[in-house]
Order: C-alpha cells, then sequence, then structure tokens
C-alpha cells in the first residue's frame, strides 16, 4: 500500500466514552494499516449549522482545513453534523452502530449483531460493538471482577451477585481486584471485595486507560451481563471471560449476550471456560478497518485519486 498519501478522517463525535472508544478503536486499527491523519471534531447542539456555514465548532477554531477523505461519527447527536459535513465537504461517511437516521444516507455503517440490522455491501455487523483493547502478556492468577449495575436488559440483583461471588471464592484460590462503575449501587463492590478478599477499585479514581491496561495483562474476568461493552471489550483483550447469572429481560441486546455462552466464547459461574480452552480474542476493529478500507479503495467508492493502494 502507497505510503504517500495519508487518509485524511474527520472523527465526529459526542464524546461520550462508549462512542469515543469505539471511533477510536476504529481509527487505531486503520493506522495500524494506513498513514492517517486524523482530527476529532465535537458536536454541540447546533453544530450541524457551523459546519455548514464553515463557522467555528467546538474544540477547532474552524472546520479542519484539508477536506476528508472518510467522516467517521458515533452516537445519534452526531448524525446530523456528519451528515451536514459529508455534504459541504465530500468524503465518505461512516456510522458506527445503527443510527437515528435512515441507513440509505451512510455511505457505509458498522453495527453490532445485537442491533438487528442485515449485514449487506455497505453494513458490517460485528461481534458487539468495537473497541480499543488489545492482548498483552497475561499475568497467571490475576481475576479481575467488573460490575455494572440495573439496566433494561437483565434483572439486578446484588444478592445473587454475593452467592455466585462466594462460589467463586471457594473455586478459585486467587488475587482479586473488583472494579465498579458508574451504574454500580453503592456498597455492592465494596462488600464483593470484601467477600472475596480483593481490592476495591473505584471507576472515579482511576485514569481513563486503567481499563484496557488492566484487561490486556489480566488472565480470567468476571463481567455482569448488564456490562454489555465490558463483556466485549474482555473479550477483545484476550482474557477468559465468565458472566454472572442474571435473569435476562428477554431484549435484543440481552439475547445478544447469551448468545456468547451458546458460541463458547464465555463461561458462566456454573459453567466456567477452561482456561486452556479460551477463545482467540476478538478483533473486530481490525476486521472492520479491513473491510471499510477495501470499500474506500476500490474504483466505484473512491470519489477521487486521494486514497491510493
Amino acid at each position: 500500500m502507497s505510503q504517500t498519501k495519508p487518509l485524511r478522517i474527520w472523527a465526529v463525535t459526542d464524546e461520550k466514552p462508549g462512542h469515543l472508544n469505539q471511533i477510536r478503536g476504529l481509527v487505531d486499527a486503520l493506522a495500524r494499516r494506513h498513514p492517517l491523519s486524523t482530527v476529532e471534531i465535537p458536536v454541540r447542539l447546533q453544530s450541524g449549522w457551523s459546519i455548514m456555514f464553515g463557522k467555528q465548532m467546538a474544540g477547532q477554531n474552524r472546520c479542519p482545513s484539508e477536506r476528508p477523505d472518510l467522516i467517521l461519527c458515533a452516537g445519534s447527536s452526531t448524525h446530523w453534523p456528519a451528515l451536514v459535513a459529508r455534504w459541504r465537504f465530500g468524503g465518505r461517511l461512516c456510522v458506527l452502530m445503527r443510527p437515528s437516521w435512515p441507513l440509505w444516507m451512510f455511505d457505509y455503517a458498522i453495527v453490532p449483531k445485537h442491533d438487528g440490522v442485515a449485514e449487506s455491501e455497505r453494513i458490517l455487523t460485528t461481534v458487539g460493538a468495537i473497541n480499543r483493547m488489545q492482548p498483552g502478556e497475561k499475568q497467571p492468577g490475576s481475576r479481575v471482577v467488573l460490575l455494572g449495575g440495573p439496566s433494561a436488559h437483565f434483572v439486578w440483583s446484588a444478592e445473587v451477585l454475593m452467592e455466585q461471588a462466594r462460589q467463586l471464592r471457594d473455586d478459585d484460590a486467587a488475587s482479586w481486584v473488583i472494579a465498579d462503575s458508574r451504574r454500580t449501587p453503592t456498597g455492592v463492590a465494596q462488600e464483593m471485595a470484601g467477600l472475596l478478599g480483593g481490592t476495591w477499585v473505584h471507576h472515579g479514581d482511576v485514569e481513563p486507560d486503567w481499563l484496557p491496561a488492566t484487561l490486556a495483562r489480566t488472565e480470567r474476568v468476571w463481567v455482569t451481563p448488564d456490562s454489555v461493552s465490558m463483556v466485549y471489550e474482555a473479550l477483545t483483550a484476550g482474557c477468559n471471560v465468565g458472566l454472572f447469572n442474571l435473569e435476562a429481560q428477554g431484549t435484543r441486546v440481552s439475547r445478544g449476550i447469551l448468545s456468547l455462552i451458546d458460541e463458547g466464547r464465555v463461561g458462566t459461574v456454573q459453567r466456567p471456560l477452561e482456561l486452556a480452552a479460551c477463545p482467540p480474542p476478538l478483533a473486530e476493529a481490525d476486521r472492520a478497518a479491513d473491510w471499510l478500507l477495501e470499500h474506500l479503495h476500490a474504483g466505484t467508492d473512491q470519489p477521487d485519486d486521494r486514497i491510493s493502494s
């Protein structure tokens, strides 16, 4: 592939951590394959009109001077600004996750399978949302519990979780780290840390790179199934993943999580995966990057000669 012309990317973001994780995961994977020139453009309520008229945008003095080859967006508030940016400045537009606008309005879509969108020439479906995680050297005996909280997809029960944590303690004499999240009810993480004899890590006390660095070196991770993004992040980091058993609410998202058990990608408290039989890490960001570059390099999808192979 030619190294002479970087792929110019505008990433239109709502600055929410989950959406940024998807955007940056794809950008990182693209950068491993092709030189990039990337600018992140945070959106505000009026930024669609700001883009249209070339006015000031949040975090930028003006729209980036170089027109984009590719515009990425994730999050419903980014769809209108990204559509306007493509209309005004050109390039191809790729949306991550199922958009709030009709899919035909976007050039490409990269959508988790649990969003219920059929795959097509311009739509790629992935196992979970793509993310920035990368496998690292695992520390033998390392164990992490990732706790979510009440959600629309699983019935949250601290009592059920503690009973299952007792089983983990009896079955696995290891060094435990228990990490909570913004949705975790007060006291649950501390109680589980005491029960497992482990260390409680509060989400507000760690840097943003704590989770990627921790998962990269952790051998086995136990996750509450409502923590959808963390399930897929742990799988991408190459961890042996187990799910706590909580009652599913029968949503599309919960069915997607439960399908991971049927596919043998994750275990449960009653049926943990053997460490030696752990499935290979997910690499959905890399697969998405290959797919997207293939389309961008195809003659019919190349509006000019700015992208060459």
